[in-house]
């Protein structure tokens, strides 16, 4: 019988070649292995390596020292010089030394501010007459309203705006009052109202005066004395601010009244999200007609206002 070989067959050729493609992979992985610790070895070696006496570094057991490439030594870029600690070497340590600067001329001439005369020119100052600290002395014949409404007055609900009131000169003759005319003589760009009226004074001590103010610095109208008393009495009223119980009880039937009163259904609901306000009281116990604004005599006496009075009536 013909002799025969196992290694002559397919399969063991196979597993033979694929056994050597394993080896080589292994002997490049160990290689590369080498090569990374041959690369932290110098990196040690060049930490701790004493350059000026020439010692040993510190080498691994498992490579050779003479894997490990010898690291440069540093040439100097100047001729070795004896150096102390003492010495100070410009060329080497010194700080660097800039160019001298050349003043540049401006090629403009700047003119000479101070030969300059800026005429003066005074800002327009509002018409006053006396100083804001001044006592009143008069009021606009379009807030005030004579007794027994006489003619003529002003007829104005302060539950609404402003905008409608009007002044009823006679019977049968009415017009808008005179909106931008001054509110008081001396002319005054800050005014304080209070009352002294009977069911009002108590709770217009407790809220604060009536203040007008205007920004500007220009006399104080007509329109913006009767737009303060409106949003003073439009403010929010709490429960704890009514003295009893029963006037509260007034105070939310006028509150459902108000909101009865209203034209539409989307009135009624913004009604309603305001809540009960400083006018319903007013409703309740002095009415909400407008009975004009009058002078204190002494001025300043009350509470520290302008002494200019507010009344109110049904």
């Amino acid at each position: 019988m013909p002799s025969f070989s196992l290694s002559s067959l397919p399969c063991v050729k196979e597993r033979r070649r694929r056994r050597k493609i394993t080896l080589q992979k292994r002997a490049s992985k160990r290689h590369l292995d080498l090569l990374e610790d041959s690369k932290t070895a110098q990196a040690a070696k060049m930490q701790y390596w004493p350059w000026s006496q020439g010692g040993q570094c510190y080498v691994p057991n498992y490579v050779s020292a003479t894997d490990i490439p010898q690291p440069l030594r540093r040439v100097p870029s100047k001729p070795q010089q004896q150096w102390y600690w003492n010495q100070y070497t410009p060329g080497w340590y010194g700080p660097p030394t800039l160019p001298a600067v050349t003043p540049v001329t401006p090629f403009w001439n700047l003119p000479n501010l101070t030969q300059v005369s800026i005429p003066y020119v005074p800002l327009p100052q509002p018409e006053t007459e006396t100083s804001s600290t001044s006592k009143i002395s008069r009021i606009s014949t379009q807030l005030h309203n004579p007794p027994y409404f006489t003619f003529p007055y002003i007829q104005w609900d302060v539950a609404q705006m402003p905008s409608t009131a009007l002044r009823i000169k006679s019977p049968g003759e009415a017009a808008p009052p005179k909106f931008d005319s001054p509110a008081v003589r001396p002319f005054r760009s800050e005014i304080q109202i209070s009352t002294t009226q009977q069911g009002l004074y108590y709770y217009m001590c407790l809220w604060g005066p009536v203040r007008v103010l205007r920004h500007d610095g220009h006399p104080i109208t007509v329109e913006g004395v009767m737009n303060a008393v409106f949003e003073y009495f439009q403010m929010p009223l709490a429960m704890g601010q009514v003295a009893t119980q029963m006037e509260w009880e007034l105070v939310l039937q006028a509150w459902k009244g108000r909101i009865r009163a209203s034209p539409n259904s989307y009135t009624r609901e913004y009604e309603k999200q305001r809540g009960v306000l400083r006018i319903d009281l007013l409703t309740a116990h002095c009415g909400t007609r407008f009975a004009g604004l009058r002078l204190k005599k002494g001025g300043f006496d009350v509470s520290g206002v302008d002494g200019l009075l507010l009344s109110v009536s049904r």
